[in-house]
């Protein structure tokens, strides 16, 4: 679905390369072994994106539907692509007007076929808990873990996150009746916090963009860290190229693109507001092969034309 996604933006030749980037990614391969999240949400999103751009390029309500549908279950396997629905229906919006046409239906379509998947499980969460709970029930220790005094302090943990039952309050957590309470009170103990302490809010996000990018030295494990740096590194350059390219030329402006940018916007916002995971990053190979194909191209073109030695030169697009 990588390739398939890739297609959309790329000629033929460097779709199946990034097909192959993807496949030889060592982050999205070891995820293929362990019972994780992300590979039912990459699975999720890649058919998500692929099919909304084909809606742009060909309106088809069925496309924007199965569209929804794919990237509302994907929600349910990571909540925070929930973002992803007010950033598409903007697009939608922005693409209406380009063409002059005002058009009801589509934003209904999407928006109900994305929440109609989503709400089933959040009226068994009413159901069981007596609460409205949209989707999972750890957003708070996930907050709270990701906004504390440790991470914007000790080297370690910059931008990082830790299990509240290290950080202050945790008897007040404990003393909840259920889990949705316990959530409810991580939450308080978060936001506290981040009203507390505002000045440290910049730097905090910083740690957290630079952790996000990073290759995942954390483990304890040191062939995991090997296996990370060797091989994630060489794509951490082609990223950086690839968005160099995407922002300096206005081809990757287009309502295609701005999908993908949209999705990538998402997850980063994402990791300011709980941590900089690299799970949050490396959950999203379909839209980061992309990237990197943009940045494979300009480096390839670049050292094949010797009157291009001062600038990287951006890929051509199809559309």
């Amino acid at each position: 679905f990588t390739y398939l996604l890739a297609r959309e933006f790329f000629t033929e030749r460097l779709a199946r390369m990034t097909g192959v980037l993807a496949a030889l990614y060592i982050p999205g391969i070891y995820f293929a072994t362990v019972f994780d999240t992300e590979n039912l949400f990459m699975l999720c999103l890649s058919i998500g994106l692929w099919l909304f751009v084909r809606y742009l390029k060909h309106p088809s309500i069925l496309l924007l539907a199965v569209s929804g549908f794919a990237l509302g279950y994907g929600t349910l396997v990571r909540p925070f692509s929930l973002l992803l629905l007010p950033i598409l229906i903007l697009l939608l919006i922005r693409e209406q007007g380009k063409k002059q046409r005002w058009q009801l239906p589509p934003l209904v379509i999407l928006t109900l076929s994305f929440l109609g998947v989503i709400l089933p499980w959040t009226a068994r969460n009413y159901e069981t808990f007596g609460r409205l709970t949209l989707v999972a029930s750890n957003g708070g220790s996930t907050f709270y873990g990701g906004n504390n005094n440790r991470v914007v302090s000790e080297p370690h943990n910059l931008g990082g996150w830790l299990s509240t039952t290290e950080l202050p309050g945790r008897n007040l957590v404990d003393a909840q009746k259920d889990e949705i309470s316990h959530d409810k009170k991580e939450w308080q103990l978060g936001m506290q916090w981040v009203c507390d302490h505002p000045t440290y809010l910049p730097l905090l996000a910083l740690y957290k963009i630079v952790r996000f990018w990073l290759p995942d030295i954390d483990s304890g494990n040191k062939k995991y860290v090997v296996a990370q740096l060797i091989g994630y590194t060489p794509y951490l350059i082609l990223f950086l190229i690839g968005g160099f390219c995407c922002i300096r030329d206005v081809r990757y402006r287009s309502s295609g693109w701005l999908v993908i940018h949209g999705a990538m916007l998402a997850t980063v916002i994402a990791a300011i507001i709980f941590w900089g995971a690299p799970r949050f990053r490396d959950a999203n190979v379909p839209i980061l092969m992309l990237y990197a194909a943009v940045g494979l191209q300009a480096v390839v073109r670049r050292w094949r034309s010797p009157q291009h030695t001062n600038k990287l030169v951006p890929i051509p697009v199809t559309h």
